[in-house]
């Protein structure tokens, strides 16, 4: 496999091509602690390095002329900077304060890329010819050598170029190596065209001391390009001539294109797209020359660049929860510049340079995220607004075991929560599960494996679930075997449910898994449920499961006319099913609640507000309790269904228990 091993901040990290996955490993186990999805073909042929300062990868690619920078701490990669053709022999990439260089053996040169800017600063001529040199960073330079030639030398941040000559031909002068005998000096004369050498050469008869004094420097040249060696058609540019020592003297400049200029600093624009090579000269008055050279590339002119949307995943999060944030853009973007404002304060919440990020917010409020973009020189701005919520719980109804009494925890950053016959559960935006109430079955015991990392939850009547963001099943109290979890429930799973002593799980493959009593026949998932199925519902006896087709599946206790599902229910998009003790309901695609089953039941009869608008619905034996899209919540049916004046606007979720009920809040005021 053409996978690659590489150390960043201390730290093993594995590139693998073939799967497009950059791993950043556990130094003492092994194991992927965090990983990167990559942009490249699985045949790339790329070379890697890692850095010191944080952890980041710098990603070669010969193939495409590319480099590639990916940080772990941003979970993300910068859009890909050309630093060479298609093609090119490129070396193992070196990082300096937030720089990186990149050899080009095929060329001669070296390109400085700012990371955070993602752009080029500079290409360098090194060498004249095709070389296979060393990059070498330490103290904010880079040192370049050619291990099978005499030149070397150092290169800054800023493109300047520091030669030096490793050795000479000649010896010194005032080399007085011990002499060797005649014949073995008169060879090495031979060789290096001294047959006959005169006197103040170093011999042993010299008669003057020898001439100590060390030449000035060759003046060393370099060209800065403004705002770097990338543009459009059509764009300027500022060129200029950087000269170590600095001297008063003549520049001329060619451009590639067949014009010229004169002048320490001068600016110009190609009008033609193509890779055009810029060469400059300093001559002074001694006649002597000083020369240096630099390519821009040029692409064809376009429109400008266009944000044809902002994303915000999802638009009204809870406080804690990870926020993705990304756009939709024409003409792949150079640039990103990304600014997150929060009403009423000055400076920005986050910024980012990245083309996506995540960021968690700690305060509820209105904010504002604006990005602009750039292509070369055009650019283009969106804004938009959205809202972060506090996510808060409460409740009504029957206390009698404390299901009611809401812990502190649950007052924020709830994401869902589920209420059953005695007990409740929370979900927090930090993957934490929350749980009061009852606890004589040890259904409120949260185990450490639901602290963290836990995707849904799902209420019992005695026990508690949690899904895993792995795809593992976490099930505890109860004593029906309902928390035993089997081994198809441990990995693969996408969604739960939880009725009586019954505990269900959906999985990728969309296959029904159910444990738990089967006096009524709710675990014995038939043939029809073991594949193809998008949703599940537990009842108090029986199971449902909605398929892909748009049929829905019910067995266990059907003898209230819970089975077969009549046409008139899934004629239409099904989204969603709750199960009743003697009713069923469909939330159709439309906003409408559908009610099958038998027609004494309190829950059958649906109201005329839950006939449209409505999104998400509960329902625990005979009460129901749905959230309608304007952010109200409506019940019906028995116990605690009528929702309290002062809970009933900005609801994002509900849960039906036994006589009380549950609801989650934006609460931003």
């Amino acid at each position: 496999r053409n996978s690659h091993l590489t150390i960043t901040h201390d730290q093993p990290a594995l590139i693998d091509p073939e799967h497009r996955t950059a791993e950043l490993l556990d130094p003492e186990t092994g194991a992927a602690t965090q990983t990167i999805q990559l942009d490249l073909p699985a045949d790339d042929a790329v070379i890697v390095s890692g850095s010191t300062a944080r952890p980041r990868l710098l990603i070669a690619v010969p193939h495409r002329g590319e480099l590639v920078s990916c940080g772990f701490d941003t979970n993300s990669c910068a859009e890909p900077v050309q630093v060479s053709s298609a093609g090119a022999e490129l070396g193992k990439p070196v990082e300096v304060d937030d720089h990186a260089v990149v050899p080009d053996y095929s060329t001669g040169q070296a390109t400085i890329v700012d990371l955070v800017g993602s752009r080029v600063v500079a290409q360098r001529q090194l060498f004249e010819q095709p070389t296979p040199f060393e990059l070498i960073a330490h103290d904010g330079f880079v040192f370049f050598n050619d291990p099978n030639g005499n030149r070397a030398g150092v290169l800054d941040l800023w493109g300047d170029v520091r030669t030096i000559t490793k050795y000479t031909e000649h010896p010194a002068a005032d080399d007085l190596s011990p002499t060797p005998d005649q014949s073995t000096r008169t060879d090495e004369m031979k060789k290096v065209g001294h047959e006959n050498p005169e006197i103040g050469l170093g011999l042993p008869h010299q008669t003057s001391p020898p001439d100590l004094t060390v030449p000035a420097p060759s003046p060393t040249a370099s060209i800065v390009v403004e705002p770097g060696n990338l543009g459009v058609a059509g764009d300027e540019f500022e060129l200029t001539f950087v000269l170590q020592p600095a001297s008063d003297t003549t520049i001329q400049w060619s451009f590639g294109d067949g014009t010229n200029a004169s002048g320490s600093s001068v600016r110009h624009s190609w009008s033609e797209a193509g890779v055009f090579t810029v060469r400059a000269t300093a001559t002074f008055d001694t006649g002597t020359r000083a020369e240096a050279e630099t390519t821009v590339t040029v692409e064809p002119p376009g429109p400008p660049p266009r944000i044809t949307s902002l994303n915000v995943r999802r638009p009204r999060p809870v406080i804690g929860e990870s926020v993705h944030f990304s756009s939709d853009t024409t003409r792949k973007p150079d640039r990103w510049e990304w600014t997150v404002t929060r009403r009423g304060q000055r400076l920005p919440e986050v910024t980012a340079t990245t083309a996506e990020f995540d960021h968690a917010f700690t305060a509820p409020g209105e904010y504002t995220v604006a990005l602009t973009v750039a292509k070369g020189y055009q650019t283009a701005q969106s804004a938009q607004s959205f809202t972060v919520v506090r996510g808060t719980v409460r409740g009504w109804g029957d206390n009698f075991l404390h299901q009611l009494d809401i812990p502190k925890a649950a007052d924020s950053g709830v994401i869902a929560i589920d209420a059953a016959r005695t007990h409740s559960l929370a979900l927090k935006a930090d993957g934490s599960v929350v749980a009061w109430g009852d606890n004589q079955q040890g259904q409120v015991t949260v185990p450490p494996q639901a602290l963290s990392g836990v995707l849904a939850i799902a209420a019992g009547d005695e026990h508690s679930m949690a899904l895993k963001v792995d795809g593992s099943v976490v099930a505890w109290g109860g004593r029906w075997g309902q928390a035993d979890v089997p081994e198809a429930a441990r990995s693969g799973v996408v969604a739960i449910a939880a009725g009586w002593a019954l505990s269900m799980a959906l999985r990728a493959d969309g296959s029904v898994v159910a444990w738990g009593s089967n006096g009524n026949g709710q675990t014995a998932v038939p043939a029809q449920a073991s594949s193809g199925v998008v949703a599940i519902a537990a009842g108090p006896i029986t199971s449902a499961a909605l398929k892909a087709d748009g049929s829905v599946v019910v067995w266990g206790d059907v003898s209230n006319r819970q089975s077969p599902v009549p046409s008139r229910i899934t004629t239409g998009d099904v989204r969603a099913l709750a199960l009743g003790q003697r009713a069923g309901l469909a939330l159709k695609a439309n906003g409408s609640v559908a009610s099958w089953g038998d027609i004494r039941s309190i829950v059958y009869l649906v109201p005329p507000n839950a006939k449209s608008g409505v999104i998400a619905m509960d329902c625990r034996d005979e009460h129901v309790l749905a959230v309608k899209a304007d952010g109200t919540a409506i019940g019906w049916g028995d116990g605690a269904v009528a929702v309290p004046r002062e809970y009933n606007r900005g609801v994002m979720s509900v849960a039906a228990g036994n006589s009380f009920s549950l609801i989650l809040l934006e609460g931003i005021d």
